[in-house]
């Protein structure tokens, strides 16, 4: 698959996309892990015990790191192509 094309549009939805990708993850390590809410509402919540809290931590550190990776090879893409101005042609 060719590099995506540089813009000044595509970098910024890009820093966004990943910007939103991280809050998730504050969100979902606040009410998960912090918190332990497993339920769809407060009534029908219940707590983590410590390991599967532990699992989830680990879970979501995964993601953002792998997110962070997808992230990073896109910038290097775009800055390659930045910098040589290089085209899909």
């Amino acid at each position: 698959m060719p590099p995506p094309r540089v813009t000044k549009a595509f970098v910024t939805s890009q820093v966004t996309a990943f910007k939103s990708n991280l809050d998730r993850a504050r969100e979902l390590y606040k009410k998960i892990v912090l918190h332990g809410y497993t339920g769809t509402s407060a009534a029908t919540s219940s707590k983590l015990s410590n390991p599967d809290s532990r699992d989830s931590a680990q879970f979501i550190f995964f993601e953002v790191a792998a997110k962070f990776e997808d992230f990073a090879k896109t910038m290097f893409q775009v800055e390659v192509r930045a910098r040589l101005k290089v085209t899909v042609k």
